[in-house]
Order: structure tokens, then C-alpha cells, then sequence
């Protein structure tokens, strides 16, 4: 396939990636209420999100080039492995690492509660380490954007989403951890009949608390006093901020066609 062609089919892949991305988050943000009628289907939710990052990530890895008839070096065949991004393997193997982790914690802390707190920890390294690694694609992929359109908008969108979805996991682990940490209830937590862990009952709220964190609007549930919620709260607000800057320097300090 000549090199143009194969550019072109990379960015239209790109393009899909970006749209399915952020409709699966947009789903998930709307589907907030149900989640709270039915709380176990957030880390399903998770779960989903990150599996449509990584299994359709492949696109993302096929970087625009500046010039059209520029020959793709040999070693970029490899995905851009270069610079210590890590590969679409080894982003298969965290999310499935993920998935592993997220399933025995789940157990954990159903039926026993003094080991998922101690795997909360893990579990929040594992999801903390998966969801940076897809944003750092992300932002690699969006700032080798040759050309600005509806599409990249909406990949920039969907990467800032990821930052408030990768929030809402570290709280709930947090919540696991250090109950003290926000001002909710966590007795006689009962949903149709049914008696819940406080990290599943309000693992929904959570996730919006994360994204209230994100967008820098507070809120209201954690702890003042305490310093592991203050401290989480304010790493989201960073990030959150952190990515919108370099999103900007990187589309601005370089040459682009708009369209």
C-alpha cells in the first residue's frame, strides 16, 4: 500500500477509535443513575472502557506523518516503542492484569473484607498504571495529529474523560482503604434487600465525585480533614489540568491544517 494510502487509513482508524472511545464514556456518564440502582455494574463499566482503549488501540499506534511521501522507517513498525511507550502487548497484558485484579478484589471485599482492604492498594497501582499508560498514548497520538477536525476533538475529549474514570477507581479503592476519608455512611448500606460493601454501594457516587474533582467544581463528601481524600482530589484536579495544557502546547506549537 503506498505510503499516502496507508496514512490515510491510519488516520480514518484513528478517527473510529476516537469516536467509540468517548460514546462508550458518554454511555457510562448517562448511565450514572443506574449504576446507583445497581452498583456492581460500575467496575463493569470500567472494565468496559479500558477494553475499548486497549483492544482498539491499535489505530492510535499508527501515528500521522508530517510528510506524505516520507517512507516509514523499519523500526517504526514496532509501534513507536521508542521513548518508553509501552507496547500494544504490554497494554493487552496490564488490562488483562486489570481485569484479574478487579475480579479478586471484588471477592475480597464481599467475603473477606481484611484482605480487600490490603489488595485495595494493589488494585489501585494496577488501574492507576493502565489508565496512565493509555492517556499517554492518547496525548501522543492527538499532538501527532497533522490535521485538526471534528474527530480529534473528540479524541482529546475522550482522554480528558479517561483522566475523571481513572479517578473514580482510585477513590473507590481509597474508600476500601480509608473509609475515613469521605463523610458518608457506611452502616446498613442496603440496596433491593441485599447488604453491600461501602466501596460497592457507593462506587457510583464516587465516580462522580471524581469527575466534580476533575473539573475542579468540588465537592462535598470528602473528608477535609483527611489527608489521603485531599490528596487524591487534588492529583485528579492536576492531572485533569496538566493534560488540557499539553494537549494545547502540543496542537499549538506545531504547523496544522484545520479543517
Amino acid at each position: 500500500m503506498p505510503t499516502t494510502e496507508r496514512s490515510k487509513s491510519g488516520q480514518r482508524m484513528r478517527q473510529t477509535m476516537y469516536g467509540r472511545l468517548l460514546a462508550t464514556e458518554v454511555i457510562a456518564l448517562l448511565g450514572l443513575r443506574l449504576m446507583q440502582q445497581e452498583p456492581r455494574l460500575t467496575s463493569l463499566v470500567y472494565l468496559l472502557i479500558s477494553g475499548v482503549a486497549v483492544l482498539t488501540t491499535t489505530p492510535i499506534l499508527q501515528m500521522s506523518w508530517s510528510s506524505p511521501t516520507e517512507a516509514r522507517p523499519t523500526s517504526r513498525t514496532i509501534y513507536f516503542e521508542r521513548g518508553g511507550l509501552p507496547t500494544l502487548l504490554t497494554l493487552k497484558w496490564m488490562w488483562l492484569s486489570a481485569v484479574l485484579t478487579e475480579a479478586i478484589w471484588q471477592y475480597a471485599i464481599w467475603f473477606r473484607p481484611g484482605l480487600g482492604t490490603h489488595i485495595s492498594i494493589l488494585h489501585m497501582l494496577t488501574w492507576l498504571a493502565l489508565m496512565l499508560a493509555l492517556l499517554r498514548r492518547m496525548l501522543h497520538a492527538l499532538v501527532a495529529e497533522s490535521v485538526i477536525n471534528e474527530y480529534v476533538v473528540m479524541g482529546a475529549v475522550a482522554g480528558y474523560l479517561l483522566i475523571g474514570f481513572t479517578g473514580g477507581v482510585m477513590m473507590n479503592s481509597l474508600l476500601t482503604i480509608d473509609p475515613g476519608a469521605f463523610l458518608l455512611n457506611t452502616d446498613n448500606l442496603i440496596i433491593n434487600g441485599q447488604l453491600l460493601p461501602a466501596s460497592i454501594y457507593y462506587s457510583a457516587t464516587i465516580l462522580g465525585t471524581a469527575f466534580s474533582s476533575l473539573t475542579t467544581l468540588g465537592t462535598t463528601i470528602i473528608n477535609p480533614n483527611n489527608m489521603g481524600g485531599q490528596t487524591i482530589q487534588i492529583c485528579i484536579a492536576i492531572l485533569g489540568q496538566l493534560y488540557i495544557a499539553i494537549l494545547i502546547a502540543g496542537i499549538l506549537g506545531k504547523a496544522r491544517q484545520w479543517k
